[in-house]
């Protein structure tokens, strides 16, 4: 309350005042008067600000407007700074607000982030453990392969295998150009034949190891001759070429000569092997046991007739 009265006492008194801020050494008794007035004039106002009953009801006035003033300064500038406080809190809340969605934002983004890497690691493994399993099954298809007696349910399980191209019969299978050469069963020959592996497939790389038939026709091991002899009349009766030659010899025959494979011997003449002069004189060269049995094996008459008629020039 005293300052309001001081601060209204310097507001009204300013007016008061003003003149004696300029007085002049002739205007001193004036001066003096002016102060007396100055002084009952502050009373006096100071009675109305106090709230005395016998107030001048001027003065009163006065004061009563100086205090709405005051009050409405007050208001405004109260209000002013309410405002501000308002905004600045509530801005102060927005930016809190907005770091939160960020930081919710940012959260779900790592964590969006860390479940892909996790679905994409799982994955890696999955495929991973996939080709593994691929891997042994392809390398059980190929055991089956070189097996030489098959279950059903291998040769089976073969066979499902090379429907859906699981694996490749014209691919190189461990040390052999092809399936076909590698084969050691007449059973899984007939079903790699059947899913298109090429009966007279050549390595590019070593022309030397010839086809899948001159694999099996060089096969002199006594314990599997049978099966490879089977195997060979398989590939046969599937049109493979029985007239490979180099030079003037044909290499199928003499290397059924070389091995004394009189079944393999006919059997290649039966097909239409054509044998030249030098090829007979391989024949001529051969152990007598070995030209017995090849008579014997014939079943033609003309192939039986050149037989015995090569056989009695050797003995010339």
């Amino acid at each position: 309350m005293k300052k309001i009265s001081l601060l209204l006492l310097l507001s009204l008194s300013i007016t008061s005042a003003a003149p004696l801020m300029a007085f002049t050494s002739q205007e001193t008794v004036a001066l003096n008067r002016h102060k007396k007035s100055l002084g009952s004039e502050i009373k006096a106002y100071l009675k109305c600000i106090k709230g005395d009953r016998d107030c001048d009801p001027e003065k009163k006035k006065i004061v009563s407007t100086a205090k709405k003033i005051l009050v409405l300064i007050g208001v405004v500038v109260g209000g002013t700074l309410a405002w501000k406080y308002f905004v600045k809190k509530r801005e102060k809340k927005r930016k809190k607000e907005i770091d939160t969605k960020y930081i919710e934002q940012e959260v779900k983004k790592y964590y969006k982030k860390e479940q892909k890497e996790k679905k994409q690691t799982k994955q890696k493994e999955e495929k991973k453990e996939q080709e593994k399993q691929a891997k042994f099954e392809e390398q059980k298809l190929r055991l089956i392969v070189v097996s030489e007696n098959p279950s059903e349910e291998e040769l089976e399980t073969l066979e499902q295998a090379l429907k859906n191209n699981v694996i490749n019969p014209n691919e190189e299978l461990f040390s052999y150009p092809n399936y076909l050469h590698a084969v050691k069963s007449s059973k899984a020959a007939e079903i790699l034949i059947k899913h298109h592996a090429d009966i007279d497939f050549v390595d590019p790389e070593n022309m030397d190891r010839g086809t899948p038939l001159m694999s099996h026709i060089t096969s002199n091991q006594d314990k599997d001759q049978l099966t490879h002899n089977a195997i060979a009349k398989k590939l046969i009766e599937r049109g493979a070429d029985v007239n490979k030659t180099k030079g003037r010899w044909n290499i199928l025959i003499q290397t059924a000569i070389s091995k004394q494979n009189a079944e393999m011997f006919v059997a290649l003449l039966k097909a239409g092997a054509k044998a030249s002069f030098g090829d007979w004189d391989k024949f001529m060269e051969a152990p007598e046991k070995f030209q017995e049995e090849a008579t014997k094996q014939s079943a033609s008459d003309t192939i039986k007739e050149n037989i015995e008629k090569y056989i009695k020039m050797g003995k010339k």
